[in-house]
């Protein structure tokens, strides 16, 4: 039935728009010598339309109204040049911040490509991402928009810089390298790289090695202490991204004192991450005094305990400021504990690649590279799948939850679609 699609898609816009012209006169007053119709405009365009109707001949009477409070106008967004990219993402979801609410476009522009180059973590990867759209830009464009296009793209330079910085090529790291280069121990039973010698050493290896050190300063020898610094990582950009929620509505709150309610949530948060760093790294590692965080969890407690609300009776204002931030509270913690995400995904796909790499370099001794080709081609392909499904499941949700709830967007809106005939004119 294929070949029918065009008919059925030209018969599915035909009754839309059947459906849309039923509704439009059924909300319109219409009499023999007048009728009077009503409906939403953008605030830009309001003022020239009585000018435009006119030019087009029609005669009419236009009142600019603004919306009421109970009212639900649709959403229309103009997006900055450099935020386009992540509305592929919003159309892809099919969500919009409500009439009222804030826009958040801009944080998630910065915030998805890094959270998708941390999840996905491989520089190989992010140059598979990249290529489509610079090879084939015409016809990506084409098939997916411009805004989808672009965001892979950005995605995959994101990710190739990520995976640059960790040292980290289709799952093969400066461990691989000196292994291959025969710059090893034997402990235990096993070959642990020996990357003093690998630096001490040259040829091929040894230079292929230093070059991916030099350039990678997450990377490092030690695997434990490795894993702490992405932790840190994850856990440091989760701060300052909720933080960054609170300051967002800080500022559309200003010069009102629940403005100030924000301050104490963006405190509260940072002390909470002293509490999780110590949790996690124990007192050596907590980077400030002990006593900075329990100021911290004081201090940002207070604020919106007594900002929360600006009723003018202060036992209701601290009662309401308790109740309505309890819950929040404790969230806070598992918000920011939900970013370690980043390092467990992250680490994973790593893993998932050297083991695909190990098995295809087990095989190829006893075959041949051909033999082994298909193991290795097959499971890149099946981690970059994983690696996609990483970034709508945890990504996507970072922004779309943790960050959003802390926003205060519900994305409840709905999109502006003026009224208009689908179906090309004829002369018929």
């Amino acid at each position: 039935l294929a070949h029918g699609t065009p008919a059925l898609q030209e018969e599915l816009d035909r009754q839309q728009e059947a459906a849309e012209l039923s509704k439009a006169v059924k909300g319109a007053f219409a009499q023999d010598r007048l009728f009077a119709l009503q409906g939403w405009i953008p605030a830009e365009k309001a003022e020239n339309l009585a000018a435009q109707l006119d030019a087009a001949g029609i005669k009419s009477a236009v009142r600019i109204l603004p919306p009421d409070p109970e009212e639900t106008p649709p959403t229309l967004i103009h997006y900055p040049a450099w935020c386009r990219p992540i509305k592929g993402l919003f159309d892809i979801l099919g969500t919009l911040p409500g009439y009222k609410e804030l826009d958040l476009a801009p944080f998630f522009m910065v915030a998805l490509p890094v959270f998708a180059a941390m999840l996905i973590g491989d520089a190989g990867y992010g140059l598979v991402f990249m290529l489509p759209p610079l090879l084939w830009y015409r016809k990506m464009v084409a098939a997916a928009g411009k805004s989808k296009t672009h965001l892979l793209l950005v995605i995959g330079i994101v990710t190739l810089v990520w995976g640059i910085l960790s040292a980290n090529y289709f799952g093969l790291s400066p461990d691989n390298v000196a292994l291959a280069g025969g710059y090893f121990q034997t402990v235990d039973g096993r070959n642990v790289p020996d990357h003093a010698a690998m630096q001490a050493a040259t040829g091929f290896w040894a230079s292929l090695g230093k070059i991916m050190i030099a350039v990678a300063p997450i990377w490092n020898a030690d695997s434990e202490a490795a894993r702490n610094l992405l932790m840190k990582l994850s856990l440091l950009f989760g701060c300052i991204h909720i933080s960054l929620a609170h300051l967002r509505q800080f500022f559309a709150l200003v010069p009102h004192p629940r403005c100030l309610a924000e301050i104490g949530w963006c405190i509260f948060i940072w002390a909470m991450l002293g509490v999780i760093w110590l949790l996690f790294f124990g007192l050596k590692g907590l980077p400030v005094p002990v006593s900075l965080v329990y100021a911290g969890l004081i201090i940002g407690f207070v604020l919106f305990l007594l900002f929360t609300t600006s009723h003018k009776n202060p036992v209701k204002r601290i009662g309401v400021g308790f109740a309505s931030s309890l819950l929040p509270m404790l969230g806070t913690f598992s918000d920011t504990m939900s970013y370690i995400r980043l390092m467990a995904v992250g680490l994973a796909s790593y893993y998932i690649a050297a083991a695909f790499n190990s098995l295809g370099a087990s095989v190829a001794p006893a075959a041949t590279w051909f033999a082994a080709a298909p193991i290795l081609i097959f499971g890149h392909l099946l981690n970059i799948a994983l690696c996609i499904i990483a970034v709508f499941a945890h990504g996507v949700r970072l922004n779309m939850l943790e960050f959003s709830n802390n926003a205060g967007i519900q994305w409840a809106g709905y999109a502006y679609q003026p009224f208009a005939g689908k179906q090309p004119l004829t002369d018929q």
